[in-house]
């Protein structure tokens, strides 16, 4: 498993053979925020990776604090993601 934070880090660990890359853009981490254009950016990533390494998985993380957002990772073609800081940051019930 590798982290990555921009595309060219991205593609390096995808060129090592990582079997699961997890993909977090730093400036989303902790926010609860993503936009249409960070939709593109998965896009591109999940594209990059399968192209470099067709059995690397890609985990989508940072930014997600809704349903909505995990369902739009997925649709992006991430086969899983993470929402951390959405469940540290939630209120108690």
């Amino acid at each position: 498993m590798g982290c990555a934070g921009n595309l060219d880090e991205i593609q390096g660990i995808a060129k090592l053979g990582s079997n699961i890359l997890l993909a977090e853009a730093p400036e989303l981490i902790g926010t609860g925020k993503r936009s249409e254009e960070d939709q593109g950016v998965t896009k591109r990533i999940t594209d990059l990776v399968g192209e470099i390494g067709p059995k690397i998985q890609v985990l989508h993380g940072a930014g997600n604090s809704r349903g909505q957002d995990v369902y739009d990772v997925i649709i992006a073609g991430a086969e899983t993601t993470g929402s951390t800081s959405g469940i540290i940051k939630a209120e108690d019930s």
